[in-house]
């Protein structure tokens, strides 16, 4: 027997507004905009983050210098997704 997984899979890496530098320890949430939980993720000392959430449409909050949430974008994950996506720090 074979299980498989139905969430979806976000590997990706944050970086400044240069769209280039790392941006080491970034925390970013992914709140579900239909059940109302949140997951939060800290990107490792190269800018990535590997995170797996159930399928829905997430919005994408980082967290700024003063460690305040502020919106990003939305995403909308599908069951089996394997992504990878660049988080651009404003």
């Amino acid at each position: 027997r074979i299980a498989s997984n139905v969430n979806g899979r976000l590997q990706g890496t944050v970086v400044a507004d240069d769209r280039f530098t790392p941006k080491s320890g970034a925390k970013l949430a992914f709140a579900s905009i239909n059940k109302g939980e949140q997951m939060i993720v800290q990107a490792d000392a190269a800018g990535r983050f590997n995170v797996e959430l159930p399928a829905g449409d997430y919005t994408i909050y980082l967290s700024d210098r003063n460690g305040k949430s502020v919106f990003h974008s939305q995403i909308s994950v599908k069951n089996n997704d394997q992504r990878l996506v660049t988080v651009v720090s404003r």
